[in-house]
């Protein structure tokens, strides 16, 4: 996984990752078309993409704008949001541990769900991960531009429904990657809570725990395939 040598047509990345990029344009012309409806600057909408690059993490504060909330109830949901990416970065690591710390400050900024799943193709090296973050990083900043600008011609239904793009196509690259007993058991616990959650209306922050026993319930059948020493 993410070896440095190329072993990756530049072309069969490109198609590879085509898909992702008409996702993340849903998602972020949504969000875009959605905040500058609610009257939030442009600068400040272009900007959060720019800064914060989190599909979870704007969506939250741009619903939270509706009850004023305050710094601590942003900051702890956010924080709870993206508590996930504290996983990616280790898991990726076990995989490739020659990892450079100029790697590590560029890939902790571009990380999403997303990039992740691509992380786990074997036959995509470490630059061309590099690159096809890059290039869904500045899809998803340019399109949340083009939403801010198309505010007032997109019906309000398509936004809606362009705003499940993203999870969508996060599941879309996973499932397939799903290749053992423990990683099944982890999906669908996961799913199997989130939906209860959702079903029951529980505010955002309760991802973290569909998300903390997915990882429980897939690390406990691990263990129970690797043999005791006596």
């Amino acid at each position: 996984m993410l070896s440095p040598r190329n072993t990756f047509p530049t072309t069969q990345l490109i198609s590879l990752i085509f898909p992702i990029m008409l996702g993340y344009s849903a998602a972020a012309i949504a969000f875009g078309a959605l905040a500058a409806a609610w009257h939030w600057q442009s600068a400040i909408i272009v900007g959060f993409s720019l800064l914060l690059y989190s599909g979870a993490l704007q969506s939250t504060v741009l619903g939270l704008t509706i009850v004023n909330p305050s710094f601590a109830l942003v900051f702890t949901l956010s924080l709870a949001v993206n508590l996930r990416h504290m996983l990616y970065g280790p898991h990726l690591q076990t995989r490739d541990r020659e990892w450079k710390r100029l790697d590590r400050w560029v890939i902790g900024g571009l990380l999403t769900d997303e990039l992740y799943a691509l992380g786990l193709d074997p036959s995509l090296n470490r630059k061309q991960w590099r690159a096809a973050g890059l290039m869904l990083y500045g899809c998803w900043a340019a399109s949340t531009a083009v939403g801010v600008a198309s505010a007032h011609v997109v019906p309000h239904q398509w936004l809606l429904a362009m705003s499940l793009a993203l999870p969508s196509l996060f599941m879309g690259l996973l499932i397939p990657r799903l290749s053992s007993q423990s990683d099944w058991l982890a999906a669908l616990v996961a799913a199997a809570l989130a939906a209860l959650g959702r079903w029951l209306h529980w505010p955002d922050a309760y991802i973290i725990i569909p998300i903390a026993m997915g990882a429980s319930a897939g690390y406990w059948a691990q263990r129970r395939k690797v043999p005791t020493s006596s």
